[in-house]
């Protein structure tokens, strides 16, 4: 297992152990639900993090590929949210 992922798992267990003494949910059930968030958000900012500045291009025709290739990243990292009902 990546050590992001053991991070991110451990930090599930954590605040599933406290929210769970907070409320009468089970931790094995906050933990999942953490867990799994987390792993989707984190997927979601990898995504956000491929789009391009479009400034940096001189001429017309590549600012309106690039344009609409950071409109499809970004519709892509929508679409993964939305795929696991995750508002974020």
């Amino acid at each position: 297992m990546n050590e992001r992922i053991r991070e991110l798992a451990d930090s599930a267990a954590k605040y599933s152990a406290v929210m769970a003494m907070k409320s009468d949910e089970s931790a094995n059930e906050l933990f999942v639900e953490h867990l799994v968030r987390s792993v989707v958000q984190e997927c979601v900012r990898r995504i956000e993090g491929c789009s391009i500045n479009p400034t940096q291009y001189e001429f017309d025709r590549d600012r309106v590929f690039i344009e609409g290739y950071n409109k499809a990243i970004g519709k892509s990292a929508s679409q993964v949210l939305l795929h696991f009902g995750i508002n974020n």
